[in-house]
């Protein structure tokens, strides 16, 4: 499956393309997919797609949006915000047939200060299969809810406040019964945080170090069989135990500001973080020595396995 989420003028066009053999597909449940890596394991997807050539149906929304759509068996589900109105939406769609099955205002406010290229909608929901998690940014805070797939809202939480000229965008992740989402900014309120998924009461929230604007999504992983997140952005880049919200490790780097998503290779157990335009990439090691594990959480440049600077994206 593709789908494909695109800013025309003043409304938005939901696009699916399919070829499939099978009536269940795979689930994509947020930002990155299952695997938190972009990868599919549909064997039976289009590789070429035109205006008409493997478009099984298209559709207007209301507004403009820049968050991905998230798929659980027969439903989309994808954010917008819509101008006239200023309100943040969550719309269900169903994947057979392209019909709109429930649009619901999640919140209401004036449009954010934001580069030109961001919108109002642009941070990814996620779901589990029993409640669909969104977040927006209104009047300088941090709205996160939650909707059960029959419209209704479950709930609903102000876990901080946020400020950046460029607006907000981060991916939640979802981690058995922890909601994780990152607040770097240039705000005072620079966090990280874990809400529980049922009742949106936070469970912990860590103080960052540095007031620094970064839009990369928590990467979960696991740190020397610790459950862990890593949390790239703002000049550092900070391993947190995903259960207490406890400093592992951090390590400078690899920017100031972050957009790029972490990927890992569990043969080697490296995660990867770029820097961007900062022109730093490198590896970091998920699985350290003895002394390494039993050291205290400081800045540790033992945890880089190599750095490179030249060709990165």
């Amino acid at each position: 499956m593709h789908f494909k989420f695109t800013t025309i003028a003043s409304y938005s066009v939901l696009v699916l393309c399919v070829i499939a053999t099978s009536v269940e597909a795979e689930n994509w449940p947020g930002w990155r997919g299952p695997q938190q890596n972009g990868v599919s394991s549909e064997v039976t997807i289009p590789l070429k797609w035109s205006q008409t050539e493997n478009v099984h149906w298209k559709i207007p929304l209301p507004g403009d949006g820049h968050s991905s759509p998230i798929v659980w068996d027969k439903s989309i589900f994808v954010t917008t915000a819509v101008a006239e109105d200023m309100s943040r939406r969550l719309i269900r769609v169903d994947r057979e047939t392209g019909k709109i099955v429930w649009n619901q205002v999640v919140a209401t406010g004036p449009a954010e200060t934001m580069h030109r290229d961001n919108t109002s909608a642009s941070t990814t929901p996620v779901t589990d299969g029993k409640l669909v998690y969104v977040s927006f940014c209104v009047d300088d805070k941090l709205i996160v809810a939650a909707y059960a797939f029959d419209g209704q809202a479950v709930w609903q939480c102000i876990p901080g406040t946020f400020a950046s000229e460029h607006g907000y965008c981060t991916g939640l992740v979802l981690d058995e019964q922890r909601l994780i989402l990152s607040g770097l900014q240039h705000g005072e309120d620079a966090f990280v945080a874990a809400l529980d998924k049922s009742t949106g009461r936070t469970l912990w929230k860590v103080k960052r170090e540095h007031n620094v604007r970064s839009f990369f999504a928590p990467f979960l992983c696991d740190i020397d069989q610790q459950p862990a997140i890593l949390l790239s952005g703002a000049e550092q880049t900070v391993a947190y135990n995903r259960i207490s919200g406890s400093i592992l490790f951090k390590v400078e780097g690899p920017a100031s500001k972050t957009v790029s998503s972490i990927v890992a290779c569990p043969d080697s157990q490296l995660a990867f973080v770029c820097g961007g335009r900062d022109k730093q990439f490198f590896a970091i090691k998920l699985r350290s020595d003895d002394a390494e594990t039993n050291s205290s959480a400081t800045s540790s440049e033992t945890r880089i396995a190599w750095r490179a600077a030249k060709a990165v994206p």
